[in-house]
């Protein structure tokens, strides 16, 4: 699966989980489960709902993709002395606070974990692992520890107040004092830059058919439109066909003005030629030869040639040699009217 799938589904699964929707969440992650961040994804979906064994299995995934990733040591060694496992728990958070590197904390924010990991919650967290086991001693210097080390923010004071309280409690603290844990809403979310920069971007619109070839026809032009040596238009449906037409109506109605005027002018030979199109097809196609242009007759037959009189004017049939008036050269040609839409 290319990067940009995975990201996708990355995010639909961060939008289930925050939904509450855990097993969709889960299964959604499942697929793509390759990394530490997703393994720890689903050990958090399967720790809220109540799956301790298969949420520290996700988080053993988790740290075995990344072996340096504290905070999964953290959790998992949490559901290890939520499940009475002691010794485990005890393993998990001396490696969680090896893994700190003897920082006081661990921001995870830029790895898409909105969460600060304190080594005064490890080491607390440891402190009553030692307590379970009644030894008070070493319970006793980790609360002392976490103590010195907690952080002192106003806002987080009722947090971290089960410290003392531990602290005064010594061995009896497992049975008043709750652990510390990565709160249950909290997950790695896929970088939003990526994100952004694999969404569908529209710059110029949306594109659409202006011409078109017909498959029944030998017509090619603008879709929605035949144009028949009658003069006659076909609409198909698109109304834009209209305009081309409209200019091609203009065009050969000058045309026709352009020639009785060459006719009146006298001397000088005007050389015309009409080409009629093949009307049992219903198409036109309308052939200007320098000045002028005639339609020619209608049966899709004729392939005439006229020559103007350079003395009178006149048209003279280049076949039979007989004159043609200016009303007869008027009704060689069809006036090509726009189709109502």
């Amino acid at each position: 699966m290319v990067q940009k799938d995975e990201l996708l589904q990355w995010s639909d699964g961060c939008d289930a989980f925050a939904a509450g929707d855990y097993q969709t969440a889960i299964a959604v992650f499942e697929p793509i489960a390759d990394t530490s961040r997703i393994h720890f994804n689903m050990g958090m979906a399967f720790s809220n709902l109540s799956q301790r064994e298969e949420a520290i299995q996700s988080f053993s995934l988790a740290v075995k993709c990344d072996s340096y990733l504290a905070i999964a040591y953290f959790q998992r060694g949490t559901l290890f002395y939520k499940q009475d496992l002691i010794a485990e728990a005890i393993a998990d958070f001396n490696d969680a606070l090896t893994y700190l590197r003897n920082n006081l904390l661990i921001d995870y924010t830029q790895l898409g974990l909105p969460h600060k990991l304190f080594s005064a919650e490890i080491s607390y967290n440891r402190g009553l692992c030692f307590a379970a086991m009644n030894m008070e001693e070493a319970a006793v210097a980790d609360f002392d520890d976490a103590m010195r080390t907690r952080p002192l923010e106003e806002a987080l004071k009722p947090r971290y107040a089960r410290i003392e309280e531990a602290l005064d409690l010594g061995a009896r603290a497992p049975s008043y004092c709750p652990p510390f844990e990565v709160p249950p809403t909290m997950m790695f979310k896929p970088p939003e830059a990526k994100l952004k920069n694999i969404k569908k971007k529209e710059y110029i619109g949306k594109s659409y058919v202006v011409a078109s070839v017909d498959s029944s026809d030998d017509f090619a032009g603008f879709s929605g439109t035949l144009v028949k040596c009658h003069g006659e238009v076909i609409a198909l449906g698109d109304q834009r066909a209209a305009e081309p037409v409209a200019a091609a109506t203009k065009m050969t109605n000058e045309t026709v003005t352009g020639l009785l005027g060459a006719m009146r002018a006298g001397p000088g030979p005007v050389q015309t030629r009409a080409v009629a199109g093949r009307g049992d097809q219903g198409t036109s196609r309308l052939g200007l030869t320098n000045r002028v242009m005639t339609a020619g007759t209608l049966d899709g037959t004729t392939d005439a040639t006229t020559d103007v009189n350079g003395t009178t004017g006149a048209m003279i049939d280049g076949t039979t040699g007989a004159m043609i008036d200016e009303a007869t050269v008027a009704t060689m040609t069809r006036r090509v009217e726009p189709a109502k839409m």
